[in-house]
């Protein structure tokens, strides 16, 4: 690793932790302006019990020394205990939801690639095509339809009617996954072949590659040797985000699908007012985000060395 990416690694971390810390923050305080508290839906808690409870959880002291145990155990990752799950440690829930909101979004992540990559190049160099204009068409009805639309669709038609797939992910088994990862991937999918279609036509057109069709190159070696090579940066730049947004926006399908994920776990600790799990998914998700965020400006050096990361 030379010094400019050292440099360039080192300033994104600190806009990273930077980052987290806004998020952080911001979460704490609309946090405090939510009427209610994770207590207040007790039934039948007397005044001594509802001040036992706020001592166990810390929020009898002064809101701003919350904030700062706050602060402290979020970059710290000690998120200590739900307060509405009892017993539970808030890491416990958080890795229990990873445990199916990761896989998912892994496979649907994989089959974007490899699907909107393929489909795109094969728009691009159809240019014009009927094959072309299929491909355009379908991504793009891809790309209007929301996820919640699609995950009901499917679960309408593929379960309930045709009775191909479960209808609930926790008692479906290994074909449970195919449902959410189809819904997850459908629209990363339809975008990274826009992506790609997009770039491979400037590579198609760009100097070089008429030079080597000059030169008597095949047609295989130019497009796998060289356009392919182009075009893949656009994607890999999109494609750590991707992964991220997939699984912090797998919140309705996991709903639909009963994927007893980190989208659950992320909306119950907002209905419950569970502030300890608030923290830890909220910083959990900005975490990913950031980090596959600088995995794919790293990676787009690796494939166009020609890039000066600044």
């Amino acid at each position: 690793m030379n010094g400019k990416t050292l440099m360039y690694v080192l300033k994104r971390i600190g806009m990273a932790v930077l980052t987290i810390f806004v998020v952080v923050s911001f979460t704490f305080w609309f946090m405090q302006l939510i009427p209610g508290g994770p207590f207040t839906s007790e039934k039948a808690v007397s005044a001594t019990t509802l001040a036992a409870l706020k001592a166990k959880y810390g929020l009898d002291k002064p809101l701003f020394i919350q904030y700062l145990i706050y602060i402290w155990r979020s970059f710290t990752f000690d998120f200590g205990l739900s307060m509405k799950q009892t017993g539970m440690n808030v890491n416990d829930i958080i890795s229990d939801g990873m445990k199916y909101s990761f896989p998912i979004g892994l496979i649907a992540t994989v089959i974007s690639l490899i699907f909107g990559t393929f489909f795109g190049s094969i728009a691009a160099v159809k240019r014009g095509s009927w094959i072309d204009h299929v491909i355009m068409v379908v991504s793009s009805a891809s790309v209007a339809f929301p996820s919640f639309v699609i995950a009901t669709f499917l679960l309408y038609f593929l379960a309930l009617k045709l009775g191909w797939f479960p209808t609930n992910y926790v008692s479906g088994g290994n074909q449970a996954f195919i449902l959410p990862v189809i819904t997850l991937a459908l629209y990363p999918s339809a975008y990274i072949t826009r992506l790609s279609r997009s770039a491979t036509l400037d590579s198609l057109g760009s100097d070089y590659i008429i030079t080597a069709r000059a030169k008597g190159a095949s047609k295989t070696r130019v497009l796998f040797g060289h356009v392919m090579k182009n075009s893949l940066a656009p994607t890999v730049t999109y494609a750590g985000p991707m992964f991220a947004g997939i699984i912090t926006g797998s919140l309705v399908v996991e709903q639909i699908y009963q994927v007893p994920g980190i989208g659950a776990a992320f909306i119950n600790s907002i209905t419950g007012r569970d502030y300890s799990l608030v923290m830890g998914t909220t910083v959990v998700l900005t975490d990913l985000i950031v980090l596959m965020t600088l995995a794919s400006d790293l990676l787009y050096k690796v494939v166009n060395p020609r890039v000066e990361l600044e």
